[in-house]
């Protein structure tokens, strides 16, 4: 992938990819949330937790009642990458506390993966962060899932382990990973 910035206003983060483009999301795009979800979460965590944890996850996280509850009422931030006019991933953002904010979601297509769009929506919301004045990003991820070293590549390191009850007798085992943010975004970042 070609390193550059775009000229299209999304974020002076956002890798050049060729018709890329990263939006906030609205109540009318949670169906193409859904069907990311859907699509990614097989795929990415099968080999991990049972697919009984999976319908249960999705159905939890990602219903349309949870997911305009998670934009309308709980303050978290959607948006969405998109390639050609199709939705390819998400990423949701919101506070944490004072000083810093978190990563909810980030998920890509899987026949999208390898070009670049992770980085993409991780970039740009990253750069909404440091434009906001957080100093920090937090996430959780699945200790076992390979999105750990994605993670790492990008800067973030373990700050701590939690097994945390969902209930439907079922645990996320997660690392708790942050990076510290800078205090203004950088003019040519990663160049």
């Amino acid at each position: 992938m070609a390193k550059g910035f775009t000229g299209n206003g999304h974020s002076r983060w956002l890798p050049m990819l060729p018709d890329l483009t990263i939006r906030r999301a609205g109540e009318s795009d949670i169906p193409a949330i859904r069907h990311v979800a859907h699509t990614t979460w097989p795929a990415a965590y099968s080999a991990i937790i049972s697919p009984a944890q999976i319908h249960y996850m999705l159905d939890m996280m990602y219903s349309e009642a949870s997911l305009l509850r998670q934009m309308t009422r709980e303050g978290h931030r959607f948006f969405l990458a998109t390639r050609s006019s199709v939705c390819a991933g998400f990423a949701s953002i919101g506070n944490w506390d004072a000083q810093s904010v978190k990563l909810h979601k980030l998920y890509v297509l899987p026949e999208a993966k390898g070009h670049g769009l992770g980085a993409a929506l991780l970039g740009h919301v990253t750069a909404l962060a440091v434009e906001e004045g957080s100093r920090r990003m937090v996430l959780q991820v699945n200790r076992r899932n390979p999105a750990v070293d994605f993670y790492r590549h990008h800067g973030f390191a373990v700050a701590e382990e939690a097994v945390l009850d969902i209930g439907g007798g079922f645990v996320m085992d997660d690392f708790i990973m942050q990076k510290q943010l800078p205090a203004t975004a950088p003019v040519n970042p990663g160049m």
